[in-house]
């Protein structure tokens, strides 16, 4: 398979049943501007993804939850073509770890402005972010900020457009 080549569609997962996509986890691809990797979700219930920004659950299966708080690295973002259909638990999806991003301003976030940090956003609303409230260049943290944001945004569960800062390390 290429690094071009999705091994599924921006916008899908898949359960996976008979495991073909195993030995595919973990790997990254990328598709013009932008860079993936296939992960699989270990959160009970499973989880709306689109936009979401995650952090290892396990590293060595590549499993990924929700980020949800200030102080945890952020691995990736589920592709935004993933919209509102939640993806259930096991199964496998791709995130972004590179390139220009939409993202989603967690309740009671800080706001964002341009050219300012983003981390995950700290509190209850799993996946979302926040400004940190500094340039990059001013961010005190190196590694919890992960992207930079091109757009302000203020209003609670808004979206925002950012650059990842990357390609996120694993």
């Amino acid at each position: 398979m290429s690094a071009d080549t999705l091994p599924i569609a921006l916008g899908q997962y898949s359960e996976d049943t008979d495991g073909n996509l195993d030995d595919l986890l973990g790997q990254v691809f990328r598709v013009g501007n932008k860079t993936y990797r296939l992960v699989e979700l270990n959160k009970t219930g499973g989880f709306v993804c689109g936009k979401k920004v995650f952090k290892w659950s396990d590293r060595t299966a590549w499993t990924v939850e929700p980020a949800d708080a200030a102080t945890e690295y952020v691995v990736g973002v589920g592709a935004a073509e993933l919209g509102t259909e939640s993806v259930p638990t096991g199964a496998k999806f791709l995130i972004q770890i590179d390139g220009p991003v939409t993202l989603i301003l967690g309740a009671s976030a800080t706001a964002t402005a341009v050219g300012e940090g983003v981390s995950a956003d700290d509190d209850t609303d799993q996946g979302k972010c926040g400004g940190t409230g500094a340039a990059i260049v001013a961010a005190s943290v190196p590694g919890l900020v992960f992207a930079v944001a091109r757009e302000v945004q203020s209003t609670d569960d808004g979206e925002f457009l950012a650059d990842i800062i990357g390609p996120l390390v694993i």
